[in-house]
């Protein structure tokens, strides 16, 4: 049985991930890097949702892998706001049935 996350995986590391990813210096490089997604996108290791404003409108749903649930919850919010569907894998997939995906971002 896994074990329960604790206080810091659920509420200080995900607030301290918004605080350090988010600044506008690494929003700049956010932009460039998912410049060219669409289609289907994986996003292995999603966080907090930082990168989901900088997908551009040829996304067309995104797969989001996160084993830390305290960064389910901080995305919660960010993830209403966009104008695509985003599925949520809570932890590591060992399958995930058969998908074709067309950018993988991390």
């Amino acid at each position: 049985m896994p074990e329960r996350p604790g206080f810091y995986e659920r509420r200080i590391f995900p607030w301290l991930n918004d605080r350090l990813a988010g600044n506008p210096f690494i929003e700049r490089f956010r932009a460039e890097t998912l410049d060219d997604a669409c289609g289907r996108v994986v996003e292995i290791g999603f966080g907090t949702g930082l990168n989901l404003p900088h997908n551009p409108a040829g996304v067309e749903r995104l797969v989001a892998v996160e084993p830390n649930g305290g960064m389910h919850a901080r995305a919660a919010a960010r993830i209403e706001e966009t104008g695509f569907g985003v599925e949520m894998i809570p932890g590591v997939p060992r399958t995930h049935g058969r998908f074709t995906l067309g950018t993988a971002a991390k």
